[in-house]
């Protein structure tokens, strides 16, 4: 479900009551996990690697489009593209990187 992704225990943790799990895309981009009441709650985490949310928040909603997303609606080449674009532009620094639609 969570293509290139490798799961980070270490990093897991709770929050409200709720068990996230930590994902790495390509083995460097963080991801929490959490699927409750029929909903995937996926973050990619860039205050993991450092990043201040003002140098990311043009992309918050990228990195937050699967928070609170129904099990039916998760895409996971729509997923694929934007961890894609995250990973481009934050940890290989590709400011050339197109910006998908959301």
């Amino acid at each position: 479900m969570l293509i290139n992704c490798e799961r980070w225990p270490e990093k897991d943790f709770s929050d409200d009551r709720s068990n996230f799990t930590m994902y790495r895309y390509k083995g460097k981009l963080p991801i929490s996990f959490l699927h409750k009441y029929r909903q995937y709650f996926i973050c990619i985490r860039l205050d993991y690697l450092g990043i201040d949310f003002n140098t990311y928040k043009e992309d918050f909603k990228i990195v937050d489009y699967f928070n609170g997303v129904k099990e039916r609606e998760f895409d996971a080449d729509k997923f694929q593209v934007l961890c894609e674009y995250i990973y481009q532009k934050y940890i290989e620094g590709n400011t050339e990187v197109e910006k998908p639609a959301v």
